[in-house]
């Protein structure tokens, strides 16, 4: 989480963890359970503000759990939920739509470090669960 939401964005003084907690560090984030709690909370009040949006942008069923979309928003953010439902309605195909959710996020990686290699014929999964353990690795 800290990763992610821990740093400012460009154009802002503080992060968006900073700005909801106080807290101003990795290590404090990390052993502050109330702090995470309550930047979850906040997350929680974003992905629910969006599951109406999401429902109607692809005329999903009552049936879909507004938690089902919250978490699809909590694992792999607002854009690329919408990847996954689009692909999945159109397709019918869950695997198809976690490849486009794959494909999505090589993009934006390939985007960030154009001259990165990537090796042929592994499994797109396989291959960012090995480049987030090297990231976690250097820190």
């Amino acid at each position: 989480m800290w990763d992610l939401h821990g740093k400012p964005q460009p154009g802002q003084k503080i992060s968006e963890i900073e700005k909801v907690t106080g807290v101003k560090t990795k290590e404090e984030y990390l052993n502050n359970p109330e702090a995470q709690e309550k930047y979850q909370g906040h997350l929680n009040k974003q992905y629910q503000a969006n599951v109406p949006k999401l429902k109607e942008k692809y005329s999903l069923p009552e049936t879909i759990a507004d938690e089902t979309l919250m978490m699809l928003q909590h694992y792999l953010g607002y854009g690329d939920t919408s990847v996954y439902l689009k692909t999945l309605i159109n397709t019918n195909d869950y695997d198809a739509a976690q490849e486009a959710v794959n494909k999505a996020i090589l993009t934006r990686l390939r985007k960030k470090n154009p001259k990165a290699v990537l090796p042929k014929n592994k499994p797109v999964i396989n291959y960012l669960n090995e480049f987030i353990t090297n990231l976690n690795n250097l820190q």
